[in-house]
Order: structure tokens, then sequence, then C-alpha cells
């Protein structure tokens, strides 16, 4: 097992980060104070601290933060685990949270190794994550934009039912307004353009005739 000569409890926020250090032995950690959540006070601070050659191990909780910090620490040549929130052991009855509390039961348990630390991602997986949860958020966002369609095309008396509301055919007939009726609600049928192709493979024209589709079987139509 690897033997340190401190360890850093971090309380991470958008703005300040609480330090406390936790040094070999049983003796209580103590707050060393805040610095700016920015590379070059952490830089300073890691520099500080082992400046006489210390062995530091760094912890912080997972957060909206991200594994910036996690990713400095590391390429600065000391450990560094990002803990998992849920797992860390809490005193019952404890109910006082503050950011010099939270840092200093850091460096404690991390002490003690009674903290579980998470996965964290390099930089490529991080981006397709990323990616993933932008596309799921879009997703919904375009089905409530669905919804919201839906229901004002139902206030005004225009039904939808062969095709999706946001489809090609719908969306083009709402700004030509030529579907329904103004007045009387009724079931409209998809307006199916001669000359314009919405679908692939759905219209084509070729040499000798037009041909369509019908039931997924091509039959031609004129000679």
């Amino acid at each position: 097992m690897t033997e340190f000569n401190k360890y850093i409890g971090l309380d991470v926020h958008k703005e300040k980060i609480s330090v406390a250090i936790a040094d070999l032995g049983r003796e209580q950690p103590r707050y060393w104070g805040e610095i700016h959540n920015r590379p070059a006070p952490v830089k300073k601070l890691i520099v500080r601290l082992s400046s006489e050659g210390e062995r530091l191990r760094l912890c912080y909780e997972a957060g909206p933060c991200g594994y910036e910090l996690y990713r400095q620490l590391v390429a600065a040549g000391h450990s560094c685990v990002v803990v998992a929130p849920a797992l860390i052991p809490r005193k019952p009855g404890e109910r006082i949270k503050t950011n010099r509390r939270d840092c200093m039961n850091l460096a404690r348990l991390d002490r003690a190794g009674e903290l579980t630390e998470v996965w964290v991602p390099d930089a490529a997986q991080e981006a397709m994550r990323d990616l993933s949860r932008a596309r799921e958020d879009m997703k919904i966002l375009d089905k409530q934009l669905r919804q919201r369609l839906s229901g004002l095309l139902l206030r005004r008396g225009r039904i939808y039912s062969l095709f999706g509301v946001g489809s090609r055919p719908n969306v083009s007939r709402c700004r030509s307004n030529r579907s329904c009726s103004k007045n009387t609600p009724k079931q409209c049928a998809p307006h199916r353009p001669a000359q314009q192709d919405w679908k692939s493979n759905s219209m084509s024209r070729r040499k000798g005739g037009a041909w369509m589709r019908r039931r997924g079987r091509p039959w031609r139509c004129g000679a």
C-alpha cells in the first residue's frame, strides 16, 4: 500500500474550494482555508503543500464541477480520487453541514480508507457522454414541442391522424393553410404532391411513364 504524507480533503464549489489537511497518525484534520476554483490557485496550492517533497493524496466529492480538477491534480503527479457522495459514512443525527466540516470530514475518512471512489472517464469518453446526453435532451424537447403543436392544432379544429404532427407533409400543409376548414374539425387526409418528392422511394419519374408505390410494390401507371 502506498504511503502518503498528507491527505487533502477538498470541498469543491463553483467559485471556491475549501481545503483541509490530515497528516499521518490519529490527529484531527486541520482546516487550511479557501482558494478560488481556478487552475492557477490550485497549482499554487499543490506547490505549497508539497514544498518539501511530500506525497499528497487529494479527494473531493463528485458533483456538477466535473473532472477537470481531477485531471489537473493527476497531471501534476499527485494521487487524486473522486468520491461517491451517497456512500460517504455519516454519523446518525449529524445534520450540520458546512464547507469547513465537509472538507475536514473528507480528509479524515480518506486517511482511514473509508471512502468509495467513482470511475473517472477520460476526455474522449466524457465528450461522448455529453453528446449522448445532449441528444437525449433534444429528443425530450422535440417531444414536448410536438405535443404543444398538437394541442394548438386541436384547439383550432385541425386533427391529424395518418401522419405525425411534425411530419413534412403536415408541416407544409400547415404553412399553406389549406388542410381543413377553420370552423369544423374533420379527419385530414395527407396531401400528396404529384411533382414534389418528400419521401425517398415514394415517387420517381422514369422514361416510359410514372412509377408509384402501392403497398410496398411498384406498379406502372400509363404507358
